[in-house]
C-alpha cells in the first residue's frame, strides 16, 4: 500500500484521481497502491469501494465510447475487412465489468 499514490500533480503522484497513471497513456491502477500509506486497518473493504468507484468510471467512458459517433475504426493489414478494436475490447471489458 501506498507506493502509487494518486493526485493531480504528476511531480507528486503516479496517478491521477480516476487510477490514470500520469506518464503512461491506457494505464490504469486499480488496488491498495493508490492509498498514500497504509490506514492501519484492514483495508479490504476500503480497496473495493475505491476499486468499484474507478472501475465503474472507466467503464462509463468504454461505454461513452461504444456511442461517440466520431469513433473510427481499425483497419487491419492483410486482411479484407476492417475490425473494430477498440469497440471490441470495450464491449469485453463491459461484460466483465457488469
Amino acid at each position: 500500500m501506498g507506493g502509487c499514490p494518486m493526485g493531480d500533480d504528476p511531480e507528486r503522484s503516479v496517478a491521477d484521481t480516476n487510477g490514470k497513471v500520469h506518464q503512461l497513456e491506457n494505464l490504469y491502477i486499480m488496488d491498495g497502491s493508490l492509498f498514500p500509506t497504509s490506514i492501519g486497518a484492514n483495508p479490504q473493504l476500503s480497496i473495493y469501494g475505491l476499486v468499484y468507484k474507478l472501475s465503474s468510471g472507466l467503464a462509463a467512458q468504454f461505454q461513452a465510447a461504444l456511442v461517440d459517433p466520431v469513433f473510427q475504426p481499425v483497419s487491419c493489414q492483410g486482411q479484407d475487412r476492417s475490425v473494430d478494436l477498440g469497440r471490441a475490447a470495450a464491449g469485453m471489458l463491459l461484460k466483465f465489468l457488469l
